[in-house]
């Protein structure tokens, strides 16, 4: 068994997974920390993001260097985990369901026992709002694949919780919760505007970032796609 350190952040270079790991590295340098001195968390990067996979893998390995993490993708081919299937589902089971039995089984396998999952359904209506439907089938998703997995687990197995602390965030909450942990913004896999998927991600979060302070003066370079 390989070691790991928990949390376990499940992450895909975006805005959610970049608070949950500049929370827990936050936590792990704060006054008392046992792990002051050692990774603040194991990172994962699951598949199957297709065109952005290549810069979200690039955005996870940035994070993680700069936030002190260690990082398991780097151990899968190529990079990415090759099991897990973020836009699409196999044999019935939904995409979010798999990825969170395949972030379980990694979990494992490093000893880790707390799972975060930094999932965040987007804005409703504006920025102000929440998709409720949305929020409620993460946390219950989260909630049961949880009580499978240690009903499942053998009798002297720990066991395994999966958090989901940004489901009912609206986007401007976790914008503001972004400019208190002072995320490093550059690392976000889209922040290059390298592709038409990372532009309108930009663009949904450029105001938000500029309202709560961690954008200032003029536009940020844009990065020339390839």
């Amino acid at each position: 068994m390989s070691e790991g350190v928990d949390p376990f952040l499940i992450l895909d270079g975006g805005l959610g997974s970049l608070v949950a790991l500049s929370c827990s590295s936050d936590d792990a340098v704060s006054i008392g920390s046992k792990r002051a001195s050692g990774p603040s968390a194991t990172v994962w990067l699951p598949g199957g993001y297709g065109e952005s996979g290549r810069l979200r893998r690039d955005a996870v390995a940035r994070q993680a260097v700069l936030l002190n993490a260690r990082n398991l993708t780097a151990q899968t081919v190529d990079g990415l985990n090759q099991t897990t299937t973020v836009g699409g589902g196999a044999g019935g089971i939904h995409p979010q369901t798999r990825l969170l039995l395949d972030a379980v089984l990694q979990a494992r396998r490093c000893g880790c026992t707390r799972i975060v999952w930094p999932a965040h359904p987007g804005s409703g209506i504006d920025s102000e709002s929440i998709e409720v439907e949305k929020a409620a089938l993460i946390v219950d998703r989260a909630l049961l694949v949880e009580q499978l997995v240690n009903l499942d687990a053998s009798s002297n197995a720990t066991r395994i919780s999966i958090e989901t602390p940004y489901a009912d965030l609206s986007d401007r909450q976790l914008a503001e919760l972004a400019a208190d942990v002072s995320i490093p913004l550059k690392t976000l896999w889209w922040w290059g505007r390298a592709s038409d998927e990372a532009q309108r991600e930009f663009e949904r979060w450029e105001m938000l970032f500029r309202t709560v302070g961690l954008i200032q003066g003029s536009e940020p370079e844009v990065v020339k796609r390839r």
